[in-house]
């Protein structure tokens, strides 16, 4: 069995988890204590998602940052949570374009390229080491915040959003041509997600910052460019305990947003003799079924919630490494 690519970086990496909102499921140690990174679901076959704080690419070299993205990193590869050897995705950089790249180039008094270029010299230092033990993936960081949304008051965007997006479209730009140069392979939707005013596209993006699984439309070739198979199984994806419709990724993007009579009608005819039960008491639910086939539901926080296919039968095999964690309390 091939190895899952390890997705590391900031709150991005929930793309790869696979829930539609933004899911972090704390990452415990051994006594119980909260190790600052999070998983955010990993209800996709190919990925296992470790997202490290506010990470900025700027960062990734420097020890004592205020995230601590070095040392976080180092956690994960020195304990053999990353296995040496094992493909690592690196998501990082969306978060430098929007807050911190416009800003410095007022600041100092210079093109916003030169700041993205000085970002690129210390991400581009940290991908080579990298690449030392491990393949390594690039994804390009997405288009900007919408103007007008707020995801973290204490983190906010600076300058318009056409302006922030023709930063990060630089920054994609100039971080493609250096993994080319070095073989490195880079990966981005980016191109598909801005309209002709180089605004963001607010159909794929779920809460005005990250990015919807609709964007799998795009992402899919991608990944096969580079000789990865995304693999969705079929799903449910339920607004609420007792709605669901059957889906994949790729109809995400013309689903309505209200589902029809018929399969609400469908879900109920196969919820039979569900049992429910709270794990840890972190609001975290598990559904399966003793007669049939075998379905799991992971809740987040924001009543989003994915129902995955299981094995036929009655001793049912959870399908997700999550449930096994939130089963040992570690959610």
């Amino acid at each position: 069995m091939l190895d899952k690519i390890a997705v590391i970086g900031d709150s991005h990496v929930s793309f790869f988890g696979g829930n539609e909102l933004v899911t972090f499921i704390p990452i415990i140690d051994q006594n119980g204590r909260h190790v600052g990174m999070n998983n955010t679901g990993d209800l996709i076959e190919n990925f296992t998602t470790f997202h490290l704080g506010g990470a900025l690419a700027y960062n990734l070299e420097k020890y004592g940052s205020s995230n601590r993205t070095r040392e976080k990193i180092d956690l994960l590869l020195s304990n053999g949570i990353i296995r040496k050897g094992q493909p690592i995705l690196c998501c990082f950089g969306e978060v430098d374009c929007r807050v911190h790249v416009l800003r410095q180039a007022e600041s100092r008094k210079v093109h916003f390229k030169t700041v993205v270029d000085d970002i690129l010299n210390n991400y581009f230092s940290f991908l080579l080491r990298l690449r030392k033990d491990h393949p390594v993936y690039v994804w390009g960081p997405i288009p900007t915040q919408k103007d007008g949304s707020v995801i973290n008051p204490e983190v906010p965007y600076y300058g318009t959003e056409a302006e922030r997006n023709l930063a990060t479209a630089y920054f994609n730009e100039a971080l493609e041509k250096l993994c080319r140069q070095c073989d490195i392979q880079f990966l981005s939707v980016f191109r598909h997600l801005v309209d002709e005013n180089n605004k963001t596209r607010s159909e794929y993006i779920t809460d005005g910052c990250h990015l919807s699984q609709r964007a799998w439309a795009f992402a899919f070739d991608e990944w096969k460019s580079v000789g990865v198979d995304v693999k969705f199984t079929p799903r449910w994806y339920a607004h609420s305990f007792n709605l669901a419709i059957e889906c994949d990724a790729r109809q995400l993007g013309s689903l309505d947003s209200t589902l029809r009579a018929e399969e609400i009608r469908r879900f109920d005819r196969i919820r039979s003799k569900f049992v429910v039960m709270d794990v840890a008491s972190k609001g975290y639910v598990r559904m399966g079924a003793t007669n049939a086939g075998g379905f799991v539901m992971v809740n987040d926080f924001l009543n989003s919630a994915a129902v995955y296919d299981c094995m036929d039968g009655d001793d049912l095999s959870w399908s997700t490494s999550l449930l096994a964690d939130l089963d040992r309390g570690g959610g």
